[in-house]
């Protein structure tokens, strides 16, 4: 009995217990090697996107990505086991594991937090708006009220149904399984416009009777992905290939993208986006016409009434009907105003469609992700950016004023540091401070109190006065942003030596439309919309804003906002 005790006791000594979990960690390291060793087997998933990624006629797994991934495979010894599924089925199983690699997937941060991706993106896909032969579909405003259909979990998808709210449509979603259904539910009108990535380009799409609209959005990086926490070896082994393939012009990835992509990545300004052009502008000067005669009816009505007023004012037996004309005119003047304000808001809004796509295609251009660019081209179209940021500006400025009228205004109020807000403005315009050779002192404690604000209006009224201390200022002049704590407000103070303002002139700063003197207007540009917008954003916030100036010394903006 003795003997079977100390024999007990021998096993379960405290060397033994470390030899053992030596063994355990052991196992467990070998059952946790990589699966990208050399000789394993690699479970990747594909879906129908062709020529992205698909299955031919005869079964064969193909397209851009697969040449990319045959070739790594190739040179890493990997063993390449294909799964077949649908787009959705594809991430459920990548998300659990019963796939290690999933190819062509869209980057964003919601899916960053489920999968690991690679960091070097294979290519630049975006969404696009298809739609029936028999819907005259051409802008993002003519969905309201339509019946959309998407590939279920598809990244386009998922984004377009938040960016439609933000113009204020209401669709009605369907979803789909795969991108042939899509096409599908639109020939045999089903749905009323269908969401289709750019790429997608099967050699039967031609056979269904589809529209490709202008409408484009939501540019996307696509790369590889892993499931989360895994397979990390695998990510980073794929990331060194990228980098020597797309540094070699004449490497496979090139090849490929000129095998599958030459057709639907080719450089093109295509026909719609300059009628796009012609359209804007031709809006934006019917709408500069329009708005000059509505403001001399204005001011006629105004002349008008001032002279009746004199007139029947002097003869106290006609002030009865003196009441009625005037009242009378006053509401002609206010159907005017407010006729002028609902054009203003519905021309803003019909430019601001055709300004999102020019922009987002332009910056598409530019970034060399539809192909190469000469000299010429890239002048041309940094003109059009140019252009594009004035016209973009404009109409903010415009659907801002309309809110205004319509007490539409909203506010997104939050404890916010003051000195933060003045660095952002300051870091926005810092390019045109530099460019104009402008010296800037900053005089803004680190302490100051927070406040009770929107961040993003309060930055953009800070940002608009220092463009205009920039816009006024001559080169070599000193631009100075203050800010202290006075009693119950926080005081910002922007000073310029710049070209001042007549005193006559200082009553009428605020006023919409209102600019200074025609020759300042033809030499620095600008609306007239600048300070009338700071001023109601400032009040928005209880607070006060009024300007100092002397012709030839400079001006100085005062803003205070309550604690």
């Amino acid at each position: 009995m003795i003997d079977n005790c100390k024999f007990s006791s021998y096993l379960i000594g405290p060397n033994k217990l470390v030899i053992l979990a030596i063994l355990v960690i052991c196992l467990l390291s070998v059952s946790s090697y990589p699966v990208d060793a050399k000789g394993e087997t690699i479970r990747v998933g594909v879906y129908q996107y062709e020529p992205v990624v698909f299955t031919d006629d005869d079964g064969m797994i193909r397209g851009f990505y697969i040449d990319i991934l045959e070739h790594i495979a190739s040179k890493e010894g990997w063993n390449i086991e294909y799964v077949p599924c649908p787009w959705a089925e594809c991430l459920e199983r990548l998300e659990t594991g019963e796939i290690d690699l999933l190819v062509a997937i869209a980057y964003s941060e919601e899916r960053g937090e489920r999968f690991d991706f690679t960091n070097e993106a294979v290519v630049l896909d975006w969404g696009q708006i298809y739609t029936r032969s028999d819907l005259e579909i051409q802008s993002i405003l003519d969905l309201d009220q339509k019946t959309v259909i998407g590939l279920r979990e598809d990244i386009y998808y998922l984004s377009f149904q938040p960016y439609s709210e933000q113009f204020g449509i209401s669709c009605n979603f369907i979803e789909a399984d795969d991108y042939p259904t899509v096409f599908g539910y639109l020939e045999n009108k089903t749905a009323d416009a269908g969401i289709i990535p750019r790429l997608y380009n099967p050699p039967q799409k031609k056979d269904y009777d589809v529209y490709e609209t202008p409408i484009i959005f939501s540019p996307i990086e696509m790369r590889f992905a892993v499931p989360k926490g895994k397979n990390k070896e695998i990510l980073e082994t794929i990331d060194k290939h990228m980098v020597a393939l797309k540094g070699n012009r004449e490497s496979i990835y090139y090849q490929s993208q000129n095998k599958w992509l030459a057709s639907v990545v080719e450089f093109e300004i295509p026909g719609w986006i300059k009628l796009a052009v012609g359209f804007g502008g031709g809006l934006l000067l019917f709408f500069i016409a329009a708005s000059a005669v509505l403001n001399t009816q204005v001011k006629r009505k105004t002349a008008e009434l001032s002279d009746k007023n004199e007139e029947l004012m002097a003869d106290i037996v006609e002030r009865k009907r003196a009441e009625e004309m005037l009242q009378k005119a006053n509401e002609d003047l206010k159907s005017l105003d407010k006729m002028k304000d609902e054009f203003i808001s519905n021309v803003s809004h019909e430019l601001k469609t055709p300004l999102v796509s020019i922009t987002g295609y332009s910056e598409l251009v530019d970034d060399r992700s539809l192909g190469e660019i000469n000299d010429e081209q890239k002048k041309a179209l940094d003109t059009v950016l140019r252009n594009s940021e004035r016209l973009r500006h404009l109409v903010d400025s415009l659907l801002f004023i309309s809110k205004v009228q319509a007490g539409a205004i909203e506010y997104a109020f939050e404890k916010v540091q003051i000195a933060e807000i003045i660095n952002d403005a300051i870091q926005d315009m810092f390019l045109e401070i530099k460019k104009k050779h402008l010296s800037l002192e900053r005089n803004v404690p680190g302490d100051l109190p927070l406040i009770n604000g929107d961040k993003g209006k309060l930055t953009n009224i800070l940002t608009s006065i220092l463009d205009n201390a920039i816009k006024f200022t001559p080169s070599g002049g000193l631009i100075t942003v203050s800010a202290i704590e006075e009693d119950e407000n926080v005081h910002i103070i922007v000073s310029d030596t710049g070209i001042g303002i007549k005193k006559e002139l200082m009553p009428n700063l605020f006023q919409r439309f209102y600019q200074v003197d025609a020759s300042i207007r033809r030499r620095y540009g600008g609306t007239g919309l600048g300070l009338y917008i700071c001023k109601n954003i400032v009040e928005g916030h209880k607070g006060n804003i009024w300007i100092e100036s002397e012709e030839g010394k400079g001006t100085t903006v005062h803003v205070t906002l309550p604690k």
